[in-house]
């Protein structure tokens, strides 16, 4: 299983939210909670 840390989460999400026109400070203003549950959703 690979290990990430919140920062690198957020690194990875703010990546992958160019392809969807995230912005920087929404990306910011989520938890971790939100993150996983963003990547799980943009996934499927």
């Amino acid at each position: 299983m690979l290990a990430l840390s919140q920062r690198q989460l957020q690194m990875l999400t703010r990546r992958l939210a160019n392809e969807y026109a995230f912005q920087p400070s929404e990306i910011a203003a989520m938890t971790l909670d939100d993150i996983l549950w963003w990547l799980e959703d943009a996934a499927s």
